[in-house]
């Protein structure tokens, strides 16, 4: 009852009106200048907006994204080797070791710096300089007095690159005009073992990213000069280079493990593939028959396994002709149930329902 006063007249109460409470103004006369200062400040730091163009360019980046990871999950994962080697220092080392007695410039031997960086670092795959790959030519190519032991360090250095680095594709962009990779590989068959190894590895690890996966299958269509037998100028793609490395190496006995593995990943990508590796092993290499279901020595079941679910594929996407073939060639992949595993006697199961 603060607000109730007596009237003195009457001695009738009244109520006396609140004061209204005045606002307190601020001590800082500045305070308005240095409000509307940090406001201009933080305008001046903000980045600029997008314009147009980059709003979509940034939308479409995010959709391919996403595209990308779907069809990750969506795949088969595929079989790679990433146990190429102990580790990148000993390669690194033993191809440095192995080069002692050749004369590099300048530039190659900046290569090999940039190498061991790309291997050992995180820097990304910008750090190859553009003569990498023309050193990589040279090793593989163009210089005769480089030996084989330096080939298959380098070609194992790159197969470890392809399933530890994300970016590898960049490299694999850049070698568009030259094509030194599939051209020393299109010529596996001249090769030694150890260097038809390291090759077929090479190609059976870039399946581990999707974006080199499609690099293999490319169609379109390059000359190459080859050498040995393979002598001559002639038009290959990267699938044609792909394909002839997956069958020779499924062929020999030295490289069915790695050979099993690039075919089973091959037909696992898609329908063009798989065509394309049934064609090629339907008919098999210089008359050979087709390896999925030879009769030969008992095979380790995972090889047997990946044999049988690539022949499997196949079927399924040239149902017209697959099962034909294997009914001509043989022998009947029936003769190989109950002799390997329960899960192998399942494909068996499914390649006869196809070829009835």
């Amino acid at each position: 009852m603060d607000n109730l006063e007596t009237d003195s007249t009457n001695n009738n109460p009244v109520i006396k009106p609140e004061k209204e409470k005045k606002k307190k103004k601020s001590s800082n006369p500045n305070n308005g200048v240095a409000s509307g200062s940090s406001s201009s400040q933080a305008q001046a730091n903000a980045p600029p907006p997008q314009t147009a163009r980059e709003m979509v360019a940034e939308m479409e980046e995010e959709e391919k994204r996403e595209i990308e990871e779907k069809k990750k999950q969506r795949r088969e994962p595929p079989i790679v080797f990433k146990d190429v080697c102990n580790t990148p220092e000993e390669l690194l080392d033993n191809l440095e070791q192995s080069l002692g007695s050749i004369e590099l410039n300048e530039e190659e031997m900046r290569c090999l710096k940039e190498l061991r960086e790309y291997c050992l670092g995180d820097e990304g795959s910008w750090v190859l300089s553009d003569d990498f790959l023309g050193f990589i030519g040279r090793i593989l190519l163009t210089d005769s007095s480089i030996h084989d032991d330096s080939k298959v360090y380098c070609l194992k250095l790159l197969a470890w690159i392809a399933v530890t680095k994300d970016d590898v594709i960049l490299v694999l962009h850049q070698d568009r005009r030259d094509h030194i990779i599939m051209r020393y590989a299109n010529n596996i068959d001249q090769l030694s073992v150890g260097c038809q190894e390291g090759v077929a590895l090479l190609l059976c690890n870039l399946f581990e990213n999707l974006s080199t996966s499609e690099w293999l299958l490319y169609i379109s269509e390059w000359e190459t000069v080859g050498f040995g037998a393979n002598s001559g100028v002639s038009v290959t793609s990267n699938i044609r280079v792909t394909t002839k490395v997956a069958v020779h190496a499924l062929l020999c006995k030295e490289l069915r493990d790695v050979g099993s593995a690039l075919v089973y990943n091959m037909v696992a990508k898609e329908v063009k593939t798989a065509v394309s590796v049934r064609r090629r092993g339907g008919g098999g290499v210089d008359g050979h028959p087709p390896s999925f279901c030879e009769k030969q020595p008992p095979v380790p079941e995972p090889l047997c396994w990946r044999g049988l679910k690539a022949l499997l594929r196949c079927c399924q996407l040239a149902r017209g002709e697959v099962p034909n073939l294997i009914k001509m060639v043989g022998p009947s992949p029936g003769e190989l149930r109950g002799n390997v595993s329960p899960r192998c006697d399942e494909i068996i199961d499914s390649i006869i329902t196809l070829m009835k």
